[in-house]
Order: structure tokens, then C-alpha cells, then sequence
């Protein structure tokens, strides 16, 4: 949750949710509240929607990135067998604590099966 949501912010919302648990619409709430907190709602809404936004960007970024380490360490020890590494070929080489991950992800795979 955002550090900078004032006291009124924090108090709308408790009161939201104490509605919403006594089954009492949002439209009840929404009638009571001036035309600036209504603004003011708004904004917080759009910088949750904008905050979540960049945090689904970051984890697909950091999934690429995994893929990516999965891939460099499968071609890497593909190249070793030949006597090769990944800066040969003018690659990255992977990153160390791939190997901790794969085991753990590959232990999960037969866990699952």
C-alpha cells in the first residue's frame, strides 16, 4: 500500500470495507463522499491501477530474465561437453545461482508428475 495515503484516505477506506463486510454497497458510501473525495478516489485508484501495471511489467521482465539464465546455462553445458564456454561464442555465461534454481524447479516438475 502507497506510505503517502493521508489519515481522511485511510479512514475512507476502513469505512469502505466496514461497509462492504455489513453487505452495504459502495453506492451508499459513494453519496456521502464530497465531489473532491470523490477526485481524490480517483487519483488513488489510477495510481493503484498505474502501480500494479508496472509491477505485471516487472514480473514479466524478471520471467524473461529467468528464461533467459535457463537458456544460458542449458547452451553452456551443452558447450562444455564440447570444450567450449559462452564467452567463445560471445555470449553472456550464466549467472551462478541459476543452478540452485533449476534443481529446485526441476525437483518441483517431479514432485508434480
Amino acid at each position: 500500500m502507497n506510505k503517502n495515503i493521508s489519515e481522511e484516505e485511510k479512514l475512507t477506506e476502513i469505512a469502505r470495507r466496514k461497509a462492504l463486510a455489513e453487505n452495504k454497497s459502495e453506492d451508499v458510501i459513494r453519496k456521502n463522499k464530497s465531489e473532491e473525495e470523490r477526485k481524490a478516489e480517483k487519483a488513488r485508484l489510477k495510481a493503484l491501477r498505474e502501480n500494479k501495471s508496472k509491477d505485471e511489467r516487472k514480473t514479466e521482465i524478471e520471467f524473461c530474465e529467468l528464461c533467459v539464465s535457463y537458456a544460458l546455462n542449458d547452451i553452456s553445458r551443452i558447450l562444455n561437453t564440447h570444450g567450449k564456454r559462452c564467452r567463445d561464442l560471445g555470449l553472456e555465461d550464466p549467472p551462478t545461482n541459476i543452478l540452485t534454481l533449476c534443481a529446485t524447479f526441476d525437483e518441483e516438475e517431479n514432485f508434480n508428475n
